[in-house]
């Protein structure tokens, strides 16, 4: 089945938003014919801009060409162009082939989460996106032999074969846990914070549930004068399961700590987070307009940056060391992005949005399949999108390898390779650091229906799954 690359298809949520404030606001200066003449005056500006790069040979960013085309196509929403300039060319042209066929992997039920109508979330925008519906639901690494399952009022705590060690059930006032909602030790220990809305204490409790003690954010840091509100922004057992790893303050935080079960904390050095959590667990921290994670030798850090207002909604940056002052823009750059295991080459996720009643190839294939391979949000009006995921890779300088029509889900059990659920068919991939295909697996139930992948440890061969909208642990 082929793919084409629609011009005038539909465009994200996000540059939907600064499009609706951009009618609403030149209305007040003479309606909506000053809108249409400045959406012609950019279309304008940007055919111009693809003329005179097609002409060059389509050079890629970094060129006057490219990087004129990507501005140009970023005020005219028109991501497929930006998505040609990052390709050089013709997307399809640097694409992974996928195979066909793929190995059965019966899974076996551990745990069902009753309760939780499950999509995907991520730690950084759960709360944000979903407030306090049911789809709100993070699942964790923490140590070698612990894993954690939270939603804003309850979390589960498993050991490394999917068996249930303890749950945690948070009395919620007006807050809802902020983007991380709680953390256990192994030991079954865990804490929370916002009880209350916005109330930036950190709360200990023993692991039958009982507090043992709470501490503000100046009482785990002290609080420079522009050090920001006072929240507990994240938090991460560390990766011995003897304390946990804070992040004081909100932006970002002003410092981020480690605190045991009693005593002070400790603020902790620039960087030192990573290496005190389960390795390549804790992912990127910092906030949706600006992170970073870095590599698992700690040399080298890739950041993602984003604008918070205007046309640049939606196409973000990332750098590697930005002091060298090089970046890649991707349309639609999502929270999903990193480096391969032991290496500075690394991959770049992104979501392209669509209006549900846009009908594609790949929306037809899988309309009775429930969830299946899409994720659903709602936009300002209520109607559901659909969100289809992509990935990038690059090499160690910073040159395009290729990409596939899939979502990183985890490192592989040997240690190298990563895992990727291929968005046509929920297929799980794995993909070695020189973009080889090395197997295909199909998970299923014990009726023959394909498993959604949503989260895997294939060390332990255990993952979080979805099945029409049921959240499940299941192993292999």
């Amino acid at each position: 089945m082929s793919e084409r690359f629609v011009k005038s298809g539909p465009r994200p949520w996000c540059f939907l938003a600064v499009v609706t404030l951009l009618v609403s606001t030149v209305s007040l200066w003479g309606g909506d014919e000053k809108v249409e003449a400045y959406l012609r005056e950019q279309q304008e500006i940007c055919r111009n801009a693809e003329a005179k790069w097609r002409a060059a040979k389509s050079p890629g960013e970094g060129s006057a060409e490219g990087d004129a085309l990507v501005m140009a196509a970023i005020h005219a929403d028109r991501p497929d162009l930006v998505d040609e300039v990052l390709a050089s060319g013709d997307p399809l042209q640097r694409r992974l082939p996928v195979p066909n066929g793929s190995r059965r992997v019966l899974l076996r039920i551990m745990h069902e989460f009753k309760g939780v109508h499950a999509q995907l979330s991520d730690e950084m925008f759960a709360s944000i996106r979903w407030q306090n519906n049911p789809e709100s639901w993070l699942a964790r690494r923490i140590t070698k032999d612990a894993i954690e399952v939270w939603t804003p009022k309850h979390g589960w705590l498993f050991d490394s074969r999917g068996r249930l060690l303890n749950e945690a059930r948070p009395t919620r006032r007006a807050g809802w846990g902020r983007e991380w909602y709680g953390v256990f030790l192994p030991d079954g220990r865990w804490i929370t914070t916002d009880v209350d809305e916005m109330d930036g204490i950190l709360r200990f409790f023993s692991a039958s549930g009982k507090e043992s003690r709470a501490l503000t954010c100046e009482d785990l840091a002290p609080r420079p004068v522009d050090g920001g509100s006072k929240l507990i922004g994240w938090a991460r057992s560390d990766c011995d399961g003897k304390g946990w790893v804070v992040n004081v303050g909100s932006e970002g935080g002003w410092a981020t700590v480690w605190v045991g079960r009693e005593g002070s904390a400790r603020i902790l050095k620039p960087g030192e987070q990573w290496a005190l959590c389960y390795p390549r667990a804790l992912g990127p921290r910092g906030t949706w307009l600006g992170m970073s994670v870095p590599d698992d030798a700690g040399q080298t850090r890739l950041s993602r940056g984003a604008a918070s207002h205007g046309p640049g909604v939606g196409f973000p940056d990332y750098d590697i060391d930005a002091a060298m002052g090089k970046s890649i823009r991707v349309a639609n750059g999502d929270a999903v992005f990193g480096f391969w295991p032991d290496r500075t080459s690394f991959f770049i996720g992104a979501e392209r949005y669509e209006d549900s009643m846009f009908e594609t190839e790949e929306s037809k294939l899988h309309e009775a399949g429930g969830w299946r391979t899409r994720k659903l949000a709602d936009d300002a009006l209520g109607n559901p999108i659909r969100i289809v995921d992509k990935t990038w890779f690059f090499d160690a300088d910073e040159k395009l390898m290729g990409w596939i029509r899939a979502r990183r889900i985890g490192d592989a059990a040997d240690g190298r390779s990563m895992l990727f659920r291929n968005t046509f068919d929920g297929r799980v991939i794995t993909i070695e650091p020189d973009l080889r295909i090395t197997a295909m697996r199909r998970f299923v139930w014990s009726n023959g229906a394909t498993a959604d992948a949503a989260v895997l440890w294939d060390d332990l061969r255990v993952g979080i799954f979805i099945q029409h909208h049921r959240l499940i642990l299941a192993k292999w």
